[in-house]
């Protein structure tokens, strides 16, 4: 179980039933109460999660001055941005295989060693089964990326994805015997729980849920321990003279990309976006692993 509080987890649980049940009882698919809620969770959890990565970064033992860090950090990000410009199908296999280790170790990240093969099996879901599954949809997106035609149904999908999500409840099963059997039945029905979001709902959606409720809050929560700070109001103020120039800049990225008359216009625009501050905020997070003990990470062991 990660840093996140069981009732936490437990409400998630609710929050993706309703929606799950509600799809499957009136077919009402990517409304934009669906819309306004993937926005409103990028812009509170989702893009703010990585403003505080210079104070993580002094954690791990970084003594780089301020203007340094912010100098590498945003070159870092304009390195990607050239690199969608110049070679953007190949950077799309980069930016998705660094998330689903980025995205999946997060949800395990209070392991030691099974968090490698757990968290990229259940990456390797959160980022497959929007392709497979909802293979049309996410076409749509990639064509606002400047990638018309590089994804289509296929005959395979549909398998595939059966054999994606099925590998994953097979890692559950190879790592029973090192679990305490109410950490692991809570991560079995985790695991079924985002299945359900992923096989569902509009991938759009369920990405957001899985990147903010799930991966940014339990790294907000880590934060919170990690710098003995529990007054979230003195966090706020930390993170936003970073996450307000962050918004506002994909704002201005979504105005330029001509996405502002719909949600599946601007999620390409926005997801390039995303991709420019991931990588940098992955390598600080990846140096913070490395220097804090498992213990810190979380309340409970697996």
């Amino acid at each position: 179980m990660s840093c996140r509080p069981l009732a936490w987890d437990h409400a998630l649980w609710v929050l993706v039933a309703a929606l799950v049940s509600l799809e499957l009882g009136t077919g009402m698919g990517f409304t934009w109460f669906h819309q306004t809620l993937v926005v409103l969770l990028f812009l509170t959890l989702g893009l703010p999660h990585g403003a505080l990565d210079l104070l993580l970064f002094r954690r791990s033992g970084g003594r780089a001055g301020t203007l340094t860090f912010a100098t590498v950090y945003l070159g870092a990000s304009t390195a990607v941005l050239a690199a969608w410009w110049v070679a953007p199908a190949w950077t799309l296999v980069g930016f998705l295989l660094l998330s689903a280790w980025h995205l999946g170790e997060s949800d395990f990240e209070h392991l030691d060693s099974l968090r490698h093969p757990l968290g990229f099996s259940r990456g390797a879901c959160v980022v497959g089964l929007p392709f497979l599954v909802h293979p049309e949809q996410v076409s749509a997106v990639l064509a606002n990326m400047g990638l018309t035609g590089l994804w289509s149904p296929a005959p395979w999908n549909l398998p595939m994805a059966v054999a994606l999500s099925f590998q994953h409840f097979l890692v559950l099963v190879w790592v029973r015997r090192k679990a305490s059997s109410g950490a692991w039945n809570h991560e079995l029905i985790q695991s079924a729980v985002l299945a359900a979001a992923f096989w569902v709902l509009h991938p759009l959606l369920a990405f957001a849920l899985h990147f903010t409720l799930w991966h940014a809050a339990a790294h907000s929560i880590r934060l919170r321990r990690l710098t003995g700070t529990d007054d979230w109001k003195v966090m706020l103020r930390r993170a936003a003279p970073w996450a307000l120039p962050a918004v506002a800049a994909l704002g201005v990225f979504v105005v330029l990309g001509d996405g502002l008359l719909q949600l599946s216009a601007a999620a390409g625009p926005a997801l390039v976006w995303v991709s420019a501050l991931t990588v940098p905020h992955a390598i600080v997070v990846w140096m913070s692993d490395l220097t804090e003990p498992r213990q810190v990470w979380a309340q409970r062991s697996f």
